[in-house]
């Protein structure tokens, strides 16, 4: 749950946004230690996204929320259970509660290719429409961000219109009724996105052989032959590379015809 600075004619005139984290919220252990290493001063709450009631949520006044569900439901790999996943519990909450958040401007979601096609997908269209909302749905890469992973997400954006149903325009980006898999066209004078084009050195913590980092990530010898024809191999040149889990590696080699 994030609230814009408070100076709003300022963030509009500077086309940028000043952005306070009111409350991150996961339940997964892991990610939560990582996240607090990375942002220390956030307020962190390892609960259950279900177990904010909605006064909890409207005493934080937020403007924005970002939101990442589970994929599992979605995922090609999976069962594709979608709405009926009991990992959805916390995407159909938010659906139901979202409506009753006065203060809310804007919501933008990520998950992974397949959710376009979802039931769950539909709820939510469907409830921001009715909530006054506009909204615009990609299917971006980080390659196309300047990013050196490919990897192709679900984004919604979401922003409330001046009045409900209002047909004027919300965004700084030429919209479309299509899900839009190129980067929009910008609108004169509008945002400036933040767009550069980075190598895999220029994000990495170390490349020296010796850094200990280097050494604790380092893959086997044994799992580089066995597996080396799965592996996305790059050097630190490089502007792409791909990502993979578990799962992934499963789907790769099942696909190998030897």
């Amino acid at each position: 749950f994030f609230k814009f600075s408070p100076s709003e004619a300022e963030r509009l005139s500077n086309h940028a946004f000043s952005l306070e984290v009111v409350t991150a919220i996961d339940i997964n252990t892991s990610a939560n230690s990582v996240y607090k290493h990375n942002f220390p001063r956030t307020n962190l709450r390892g609960r259950n996204i279900q177990s904010f009631s909605i006064e909890e949520i409207n005493a934080m006044s937020p403007d924005v929320i970002l939101m990442s569900p589970p994929c599992q439901p979605f995922t090609r790999t999976g069962l594709q259970k979608d709405i009926a996943d009991a990992r959805c519990t916390a995407l159909s909450y938010l659906i139901e509660t979202i409506p009753a958040i006065p203060s809310l401007q804007c919501l933008l979601l990520e998950n992974v290719k397949g959710f376009e096609g979802s039931r769950s997908r539909d709820l939510i269209t469907s409830m921001l429409t009715r909530a006054g909302f506009r909204f615009q749905e990609f299917l971006l890469s980080p390659t196309q961000f300047g990013v050196p992973n490919s990897r192709t997400r679900y984004y919604l954006i979401a922003k409330r219109s001046p009045a409900a149903h209002s047909s004027e325009a919300s965004f700084c980006f030429e919209t479309s009724s299509e899900l839009m898999t190129e980067l929009p066209k910008l609108k004169a004078n509008t945002c400036n996105p933040l767009l550069s084009r980075m190598t895999l050195h220029g994000i990495l913590d170390s490349t020296h052989p010796s850094g200990d980092l280097y050494r604790r990530y380092l893959v086997s010898d044994k799992d580089l032959l066995r597996r080396f024809h799965v592996f996305d191999i790059v050097n630190g040149k490089a502007s792409s590379t791909n990502c993979f889990t578990k799962a992934y590696t499963h789907y790769a080699e099942g696909k190998i015809d030897y």
